[in-house]
């Protein structure tokens, strides 16, 4: 599995959680809206932590973490 098919499962699995697929065709307007939903509705420390959640914030967090990587370079 490439990175490339990893990224498109986890930004459809995260856009089916929050109903964002929509947006899934504009990959900078999907970010946007992804992280403003998550600081509005504080999803990352108010979550319960049942299995099928855990799973959920984890690939949110990892989305986080790969998006804000590759922000900021020349």
């Amino acid at each position: 599995m490439t990175d490339k098919m990893t990224d498109k499962t986890l930004e459809e699995k995260l856009a089916k959680a929050f109903g964002l697929e929509h947006l899934l065709g504009d990959l900078a307007e999907f970010d946007r809206v992804f992280m403003d939903k998550i600081r509005s509705e504080k999803f990352l420390s108010k979550m319960s932590q049942s299995e099928e959640e855990a799973a959920l914030k984890g690939a949110a967090l990892n989305y986080i973490k790969k998006r804000a990587g590759g922000y900021g370079k020349a």
